[in-house]
């Protein structure tokens, strides 16, 4: 048994693509070059630069995520889930392990969700709002796991909601709640929270708000209006749509955007929502924020009391199902780089925006700069068929809704090419080459070559609304759906070759054996068949207690493998069930998949798990569980060779995953080579032929004026040059000249120099002899002097003696 669970292949996550649009805080930045957003029960962590991804893995269960909110210092993500008791995930980022959940300790507290939450500025501290009816605010040291205090969040007498809350960017016992006539300052000292301040918004449905600074709030309500508290007081209300600057300092009767908060001056147009100031998001150097469909205006700070409105970024996406260009296009979200130029934002579709801010616009002339699509964006809503090319490392999504078509590289996990369509897209197959795919529109099955930068119909076949159609394992025929009935048509000719007929209910899988005789057929009824295509024969039929959803074969087609609504896993070998297969979640299975290699299937539930089955089936079953999809998966495929999985479900999500076997190593299904041709039309080619033709005539053309005008140029410079160097070679003649000139006159004044010094040095010597002559016979008298006056001292000093 363990020789065997070696055997059994493990996934792994590379790529996860969708978006939770419902949560709060669905955008968040860890770090320059990180960004943060949710899906499902996953919140996934993506480099921007390298486009990988890692993920932190909510517990599974009936809890679904509502607001997510970040740490200051970027460490730290809290993750709220709700239910009947509402609970708080803190994790690591670095790390991605949980380190606390907090859960809400006060009995009697009946609400089911967290409506806002919020980390203080230290980093220490979490501060909640738990929802109707009971509207209170817990405020956690969540590095201790414990509740420090609790509050009230909305007035004594119960009125007033909470919408928004933001902790003080200094302070970190400083909070402002804003909501549906409310407005409150409050700080905390002891476990017990006190009101401050200007109060009195019973007249204003505040939806946001965000300090500017230790002591300045600047908050936003529904019918378009910002309203500017400092140190407590009101000092002015704007029109967000409007406002372009502001300035603390001044007084609010020499403001000349300011209103008052009287609501008699607020139109029925800003009554209806349409200005709603939504996102309010401060950093050091402004503030941004959202108040019409798909804009977002930043502010700059000029100083710490100026503020100039400098830039407008736009989302522009067209409408898609149900939701309007208004609807699909609000603002949900924004977030700010840690180095506070990059700004993040989010709607109501699947994608991600991102764009520079800060930059210089002339928002006269260019009154809106766009939004870039993160990583080309994604399928807004349930992706309706997925299909892999054999050739290429390619493969095709379409979306039941957007009405888009993707081709995806999955060694490079990126798309190479979106289509947008004027119809919905029903179905879809890539052809093993890899250069055209079949979709099924709404009034057409059509045949489309995978260009470069297109998909071009070519073909079609009328079958409308065609809900499902593959190519067969050599690609030289195809089955569609034509309502109760499989058609099966040439490749090449389009020709109508087979017509399998009385299919009860919806058909939900078709399944080609590989060699392209036989065909396995299940349907909505609790019925799978398998068909021999050349005789239009069933033979083999099987019903369920429930109804089969899916089927997979092996490479001889003599063994399918099915799976039902009623939780249960079936393989028959000809003709006969083999195996009965019940997993453990005892829940419905959805998709089922089996590998080039036939050692492996792969099973996808309701619940989102996917299973890894080995294969051939032993009893009890050996198999792992992954876990990434929140809600059903709908569609499994393998890619050829085996080295890659992909999976979607149908909230729209997709995921594509490495699959490694029991030894590390990849499987390898089959030999064919990886082939990057392209196709290219005739008249595509043709005009590009032209094209490159009139450039290159053109490009002579320019090559031979630019010889000349350089030839031009060369001789006035020609000209020039002689001209300069006649009047250079004349100066250095005339410098020679001078030189000579200079060193014959240095000359002379030389040798007048020298004669002059050999005569002061003959005279000083004739003088310096005089003067020792003099000196010297001065000595000797001088000394003959001194010598007669010490005679005379002897012989008085003798004559003194003899005298004594």
């Amino acid at each position: 048994m363990d020789a065997l669970n070696q055997k059994l292949c493990k996934l792994k996550p590379i790529l996860y693509r969708g978006l939770s649009t419902d949560i709060s805080g669905n955008i968040q930045f860890a770090n320059n070059n990180t960004l943060i957003y949710p899906i499902g029960k996953v919140i996934v962590i993506c480099k921007l630069s390298e486009e990988t991804q890692q993920y932190i893995k909510l517990p599974r269960s009936d809890r679904k995520i509502n607001i997510i909110s970040i740490s200051p210092n970027k460490k730290y993500l809290a993750v709220a889930e709700k239910l009947s008791n509402p609970r708080v995930s803190v994790f690591e980022i670095s790390s991605r392990k949980r380190l606390k959940l907090l859960g809400n300790p006060l009995k009697n507290c009946t609400s089911d969700e967290f409506v806002c939450l919020n980390f203080t500025q230290d980093n220490k501290y979490l501060i909640g709002i738990i929802g109707e009816p009971d509207w209170l605010l817990l405020h956690y040291n969540w590095e201790k796991g414990r509740l420090e205090s609790y509050t009230k969040a909305i007035y004594s007498n119960n009125r007033g909601t909470v919408q928004h809350i933001c902790a003080n960017p200094e302070d970190s016992t400083v909070i402002v709640l804003v909501g549906d006539g409310l407005y409150r300052q409050m700080n905390v000292t002891d476990t017990m929270w006190r009101q401050y301040g200007f109060q009195r918004a019973e007249n204003i449905p505040l939806k946001t708000a965000c300090w500017l600074n230790v002591d300045t709030v600047i908050a936003g309500s529904q019918d378009g209006r910002l309203i500017l508290v400092k140190s407590g007081e009101l000092r002015a209300v704007y029109k967000a749509y409007k406002i372009i600057q502001i300035e603390f300092e001044a007084t609010n009767d020499s403001q000349k955007n300011s209103v008052t908060l009287a609501s008699n001056t607020v139109t029925d147009e800003e009554k209806s929502g349409i200005f709603e100031v939504k996102c309010l998001t401060a950093f050091s150097q402004g503030f941004a924020y959202s108040c019409s469909p798909g804009i977002v205006t930043v502010f700059q700070k000029l100083n710490p009391f100026k503020y100039v409105r400098k830039n407008v970024i736009s989302v522009m996406r067209s409408a898609v199902g149900d939701l309007k260009h208004v609807e699909i296009n609000q603002i949900n979200h924004i977030a700010v780089s840690p180095a506070e130029n990059l700004i993040a934002a989010t709607t109501h579709r699947t994608e991600i925006y991102t764009c520079k801010i800060l930059t210089e616009q002339d928002l006269d002339k260019v009154p809106y700069v766009k939004f870039d699509i993160y990583s080309n964006g994604f399928h807004h809503g349930p992706i309706a068929a997925v299909s892999a090319s054999v050739w290429k490392p390619l493969f095709i999504t379409v979306g039941a809704i957007d009405k888009t078509a993707r081709i995806w590289d999955y060694d490079t996990c990126k798309s190479v090419l979106i289509k947008d369509f004027p119809n919905e897209i029903y179905s879809a197959s890539f052809h093993p080459s890899g250069l055209y795919c079949l979709m099924g529109f709404t009034d057409k099955l059509k045949l489309l070559l995978v260009l470069i930068d297109d998909l071009r119909a070519v073909r079609e076949v009328d079958i409308k609304c065609c809900t499902l159609v593959s190519y067969s394992y050599g690609g030289n025929i195809f089955a569609a759906i034509n309502r109760s009935n499989i058609e099966i048509y040439c490749a090449v000719y389009f020709i109508r070759l087979h017509l399998l007929e009385n299919h009860q209910q919806p058909i939900l899988s078709i399944v080609f054996t590989y060699d392209d005789l036989a065909m396995f057929v299940c349907d909505n009824s609790g019925f799978m068949y398998k068909w021999i295509i050349k005789d239009e024969k069933r033979i083999d039929g099987y019903t369920c207690s429930g109804s089969y959803t899916d089927l997979a074969c092996t490479k001889d087609g003599l063994c399918c493998c099915t799976v039902s609504s009623d939780g249960t896993l079936k393989e028959t070998i000809k003709g006969e069930v083999s195996r009965i297969v019940k997993l453990d979640e005892n829940k419905a299975l959805n998709t089922i998949e089996m590998s080039n290699s036939n050692e492996m299937l792969v099973v996808g539930n309701e619940n989102g798990t996917l299973y890894t089955i080995l294969y051939p089936l032993i009893h009890p079953p050996i198999y792992n569980q992954f876990h990434m999809h929140t809600v059903a998966v709908d569609k499994v495929i393998i890619a050829p060779g085996d080295r890659k999985l992909i999976s979607t479900s149908k909230n729209g999500t997709l995921c594509l995953w490495n699959i490694i076997s029991g030894e590390n190593k990849n499987f390898r299904g089959h030999n064919a080579a990886v082939m990057t041709d392209i196709l290219v039309s005739v008249n595509d080619y043709n005009e590009k032929i032209i094209l490159i033709n009139d450039l290159k005539t053109r490009l002579d053309e320019i090559e031979t004026e630019h010889a000349y005008i350089l030839q031009q140029i060369s001789a006035g410079h020609q000209a020039a040059l002689k001209e300069f160097h006649k009047g250079y070679l004349s100066t250095v003649e005339d410098l020679k000249f001078r030189i000579k000139q200079l060193e014959r006159e240095h000359l002379v004044e030389i040798n007048d120099f020298q004669s002059k010094l050999d005569e002061t040095v003959n005279g000083h010597g004739d003088e310096l002899e005089k003067q020792t002559k003099f000196y010297t016979a001065k000595l000797i008298d001088q000394y003959e002097r001194f010598e007669t006056l010490e005679q005379k001292n002897i012989e008085i000093t003798e004559e003194y003696e003899r005298l004594v």
